[in-house]
């Protein structure tokens, strides 16, 4: 279990915890790992917590939390594994993917309506209004693999050359 943990902890930078030494000692490991995962403020909280959901059984409820509340990393792209694997709620999803602020949330628009039924409307507009991420590269496969216009995709595709964000 030390070693998913540890697996868990790399997404946000952590070195591990050392077996039968430091905080581990005196309190469960698990909970060290929680703590360190919904404080910390780098590298990919939001994947670490969908990671503890895979590897060492933590609440799909906590990590859905802790992927609200990722101020860095890609807290989008776990939103969409979490519907994807650990059955989120798609609106859910939609919510945390509409208000990220770090990540791709383009892309992630794009996934969730090839494998999670969201409404392609919905993920157009997404997609159109992401300042941050790839959106160009979003366009291009809503158009190959859900039938999204190519006009659209190249307004998009020019949107995002002029604002920086590809």
């Amino acid at each position: 279990m030390l070693s998913n943990i540890n697996a868990c902890l790399k997404e946000i930078g952590h070195c591990g915890l050392p077996e039968d030494e430091g905080p581990c000692c005196v309190v469960d490991p698990y909970e060290v790992a929680v703590k360190l995962i919904e404080e910390a403020q780098v590298g990919d909280p939001a994947w670490a917590a969908v990671n503890m959901v895979r590897y060492c059984d933590a609440p799909r409820e906590w990590a859905e939390g802790v992927i609200e509340r990722a101020q860095v990393g890609d807290p989008a792209n776990a939103a969409v594994e979490m519907v994807w694997r650990y059955g989120s709620s798609r609106e859910w999803a939609e919510g945390v993917i509409e208000r990220a602020q770090t990540g791709d949330p383009a892309y992630a628009a794009f996934e969730l309506a090839l494998c999670c039924r969201a409404s392609r409307r919905w993920a157009q507009k997404v997609i159109k209004n992401a300042k941050i991420g790839d959106p160009a590269r979003a366009a291009v496969d809503m158009v190959r693999y859900l039938g999204a216009s190519r006009k659209w995709a190249e307004e998009v595709i020019t949107q995002a050359q002029q604002a920086g964000t590809q």
